[in-house]
């Protein structure tokens, strides 16, 4: 399986599969994309995991795909990053894009 050197080759690769036009190149790379997530931005459990905005990013892909789409709830935290908790929110595809591109950019 690939591995990826820190969360920003992942979150590359993922804003790369944004132009993808098949599921398999997606689903290849989802269990490499969460390894690198639980090594470089571990997440206080099984739902800020689901939460994460590379997975939103991948799992809105697969069902773009597929012919719908997906939304998240949760609540994003100071530092950029996402957490599930608190009051939860409808946040969408746009905000994980700009959360990727700026993790990406900096």
């Amino acid at each position: 399986m690939k591995q990826y050197k820190d969360l920003t080759e992942a979150i590359e690769e993922v804003l790369l599969i944004q132009d993808a036009c098949n599921s398999r190149a997606i689903i290849r790379i989802f269990p490499a994309v969460m390894m690198a997530i639980e090594k470089f931005d571990p997440q206080p459990g099984t739902d800020a995991y689901n939460a994460h905005p590379l997975v939103v990013l991948m799992l809105d892909k697969l069902a773009q795909l597929a012919g719908g789409f997906v939304q998240w709830s949760g609540e994003a935290s100071g530092d950029g990053g996402f957490r599930a908790g608190g009051n939860p929110t409808m946040v969408g595809f746009a905000h994980a894009y700009n959360w990727a591109s700026d993790w990406k950019a900096a």
